[in-house]
């Protein structure tokens, strides 16, 4: 099975998570929520005009399926699974199932298996939360994805927060990071620049150190984590919809620029 083993990691990490706290709660509801909705599929599934699985899926469901798989369809998930950078992605639409691609598992990273399973759940949930909205148009669009993506690594970023507490905290306080905002006749822009070409080595002896210590894409995803918290923390005055806008445009190695609103 595709979801077994991810799941397995995050349940392990979720053990970790001190009790009776919202994020524990969070975790282990998506963790349950995807278990309970989740349908193995293939590319049979997807390249067939009358997929021969239909009485297994309804619009609630979760197809699961391996990334690289995916990516051998001739559709536009697999053009996506080809497209998309990254080991997960999750591809939703109106009155079908939501679709989750995973790449193939390694054994040897499970806390970023972890932390990426979550991030990808979490997004999951987007059509519940009222956030899935197509057809935007720009800059509508991007704000849009910068509050689901937000809210997605709020996941991680709280999780972390609740593993090592105050060492993460001055880790997303000392990120190299510049931000600016200008303000003129009423209206306001903000210019965020990351200065990390690697990902900056946490605190030893905690999660977040052994995530880096990974490697890999668990280090490049921790990367990723740590420029979304340290976001939020340069961001915390300026407005939802200018913040969400910088988010929706993250892109490593930029510098990202809000409109003039």
């Amino acid at each position: 099975m595709v979801l077994d083993k991810w799941v397995s990691d995050a349940s392990k990490l979720a053990e970790s998570l001190p009790s009776n706290t919202v994020v524990a709660d969070r975790v282990r509801f998506l963790l349950d929520n995807l278990v309970s909705r989740s349908v193995e599929a293939d590319i049979n599934y997807f390249d067939s005009v009358h997929p021969g699985t239909t009485h297994l899926v309804s619009e609630s469901s979760v197809l699961v399926i391996g990334k690289s798989q995916l990516q051998k369809s001739t559709t536009s998930l697999g053009r996506m699974a080809m497209r998309l950078p990254g080991v997960a992605f999750v591809a939703q639409g109106n009155n079908v199932p939501s679709v989750l691609a995973l790449a193939e598992y390694s054994p040897d990273k499970p806390l970023g298996n972890a932390a990426t399973l979550l991030h990808e759940v979490e997004h999951l949930t987007e059509k519940e939360a009222g956030l899935f909205r197509p057809g935007l148009s720009e800059p509508f669009a991007t704000a849009n994805l910068g509050s689901r993506e937000r809210r997605a690594y709020r996941l991680n970023t709280d999780t972390l927060l609740a593993l090592d507490g105050s060492d993460f905290n001055r880790y997303l306080e000392s990120w190299p990071v510049s931000f600016n905002v200008t303000e003129q006749e009423g209206s306001q822009s903000a210019e965020i620049t990351f200065h990390d070409i690697e990902c900056p080595t946490p605190t030893h002896e905690t999660f977040a150190y052994d995530m880096w210590r990974e490697g890999g894409e668990s280090r490049q995803f921790l990367q990723s984590i740590g420029r979304m918290g340290a976001l939020e923390q340069v961001t915390i005055n300026l407005s939802p919809y200018l913040t969400n806008y910088l988010a929706g445009s993250l892109d490593v190695g930029a510098s990202n620029t809000t409109p003039v609103v």
